[in-house]
């Protein structure tokens, strides 16, 4: 027996968790094939994307990293990152972007003006200091290295 159909209000029309259900954003298949990165809604607030992997062989969807994982609190975006997220028509926080190495052993988040490299092997974070924002990351092809922008200028 089915239960009678409930009103749909305003409410809940913008409430969470969201009516089409939780879609995973952003996925990424990892060079060697082993993972799938992609960013998924928090549970609760689906404003705040964090990073999760499936892992197909075993058929396992695991949660990778949170933002708070790698930064405390929340930072004023630069005028640059504001920018960048708005050409980009991205309106969610948290982990808005990733990138693989080319080994598929690590991947570059950057979060907040910072950057961030995971090994995914045993989910180690090295930060990459500095207080200017850095911008258009790149690893370079064996993961040793990240190249950024800068007030306008490349750094390695």
């Amino acid at each position: 027996m089915t239960s009678p159909a409930k009103r749909l209000t305003f409410e809940r029309l913008h409430s969470d968790p969201p009516l089409e259900g939780e879609l995973a954003l952003g996925a990424e298949v990892s060079p060697d094939g082993s993972r799938v990165l992609y960013q998924k809604p928090r549970e609760g607030n689906s404003e705040i994307l964090d990073l999760w992997q499936f892992i197909p062989a075993s058929g396992e969807h695991t949660e990778l990293l949170r933002a708070e994982d790698l930064v405390e609190g929340q930072r004023e975006l630069s005028d640059e990152e504001k920018a960048r997220l708005e050409r980009e028509r991205i309106s969610k926080s948290g982990i808005t972007h990733y990138s693989f190495s080319e080994t598929g052993e690590q991947v570059l988040v950057p979060l907040a003006g910072q950057l961030f490299v995971v090994r995914l092997s045993d989910r180690t974070v090295t930060a990459i200091r500095g207080d200017e924002t850095k911008l258009d990351p790149r690893l370079s092809p064996d993961g040793s290295r990240v190249a950024f922008v800068q007030d306008s200028d490349l750094y390695e």
